[in-house]
């Protein structure tokens, strides 16, 4: 069974339309960040790939810091943005 979808994973990327989906993909990722950038309550707003990543800045900061209470079970980024201080 893993041969086969090992086999259809391979013959996806030998396909051209999958690359521009990738493509497509990363520009939506890239118009994301820039929104993330633009909000001084993250830091280091980066993305690698499909990976994207950021730093929040925090007035406290460190493992028992208050920002982690109010993050707890937040799952989207909608979710974040709305739990977070405005600064």
């Amino acid at each position: 069974m893993f041969r086969f979808a090992a086999k259809a994973n391979l013959d996806l990327w030998h396909d051209p339309e999958t690359h521009q989906r990738v493509a497509s993909v990363g520009m939506m990722q890239d118009e994301a960040v820039e929104v993330l950038r633009a909000d001084s309550r993250f830091g280091n707003v980066r993305r690698t790939g499909p990976i994207a990543a950021l730093d929040l800045k925090a007035s406290d900061k460190g493992y028992l810091a208050e920002l982690g209470a109010k993050l707890q079970g937040c799952g989207r980024c909608a979710d974040l943005k709305s739990r977070l201080p405005r600064l």
